[in-house]
Formats: structure tokens, sequence, C-alpha cells
């Protein structure tokens, strides 16, 4: 277990996207996307994240639906969230080299999210969107 709960909720959300077929990957899509993988899972239900009746199939948590659920599930910005949990134009400074990112492309945003969430005990470090260039892993 990691002494940082966003750290284990980071590891967890990597652990789910292991094992996800790269077939049932779409990051543009809310129930199999990162966020949408995680709501499916026994760990995130267990941690309060998840599908709610009220929001549909928009992942939720802590009464916020979508990347503001993801956001402060995961402890980052909103902008943050929405910049690795969705594919925006690759022309103007998305995640993504593409805007149908694969498996291995979000899950080393999530490496790097991890990374970053390690570093965020150093005085100063924060995470900022600039953190995370374009891949296509």
């Amino acid at each position: 277990m990691a002494d940082n709960i966003y750290v284990e909720r980071i590891d967890n959300a990597l652990r789910v996207m292991r094992s996800v077929r790269d077939e049932d990957f779409q990051i543009n899509a809310w129930p199999r996307c990162v966020l949408g993988h995680c709501a499916l899972d026994t760990w995130f239900n267990d941690n309060g994240f998840g599908f709610r009746y009220a929001s549909g199939r928009i992942p939720a948590f802590d009464g916020e639906v979508g990347c503001l659920a993801g956001a402060k599930f995961f402890g980052i910005t909103l902008e943050v969230s929405t910049h690795i949990f969705v594919a925006s134009d690759p022309e103007r400074g998305g995640a993504y080299t593409t805007r149908h990112p694969d498996r291995k492309a979000a899950i080393a945003h999530l490496e790097i999210l991890r990374m970053k969430k390690l570093a965020e005990s150093v005085p100063g470090s924060t995470i900022e969107v600039t953190d995370f260039v374009a891949v296509d892993a």
C-alpha cells in the first residue's frame, strides 16, 4: 500500500488499465475510457468511485461526474484531468498524438501522473498540464 492515497489510487488505475484488452479501450467513450474502466472495478467502487444511477454511464465520485470526478478522486486539477483522460486535438496541445490513442498511451500518462504525485511531497512541486507531453505509446 502506498503512503499517498493518490498514488494508491493511481496504482489501482494502472492495475485496471493493464488488465483491459486493447479492443475494449476507447478514450472518448465514458464506459470504455480510463475513468469508465475504473468505475467498473470493485476496488474503485469500495472507495466511492463508480457509476451512479443519477450520472448514468458517466463515472462519478463525491458528487462530481466525468473529469471533475477524476480530478477529485486523483487529487489533480480539472485541467490536468481533462488533459489526460480526454483525447483533445493534438495540434492544440492535447496529451496524445492522435484523437484515438491506444490503451498503452493512457497507461503512459498514468505512470507520469504517478511519478508526479510521488514528487508532490517536495515543497513547491505541482502537477501541470505541461508535464504531459503528447505520447503515442
